[in-house]
């Protein structure tokens, strides 16, 4: 909750325990952010695995209700 480049994060099911949706502003802070914030400073973290999102595919928040 206290780091703003976190912007969602979602508790999960099977393999992975959370996924977290982060911004930041190029690959270098990204990759200051995991180690940084993430990997050094949260307790019990002892695996990041990322990916990066190429293009937005379907940009909607609608729900189909």
């Amino acid at each position: 909750m206290d780091l703003p480049e976190i912007v969602m994060c979602f508790a999960m099911t099977g393999p992975k325990d959370y996924t977290l949706r982060v911004a930041t502003t190029s690959l270098e802070d990204c990759e200051r952010f995991f180690k940084e914030k993430l990997l050094l400073r949260l307790p019990g973290v002892a695996h990041v695995n990322a990916s990066f999102a190429f293009s937005t595919v379907k940009p909607t928040t609608a729900l189909p209700l």
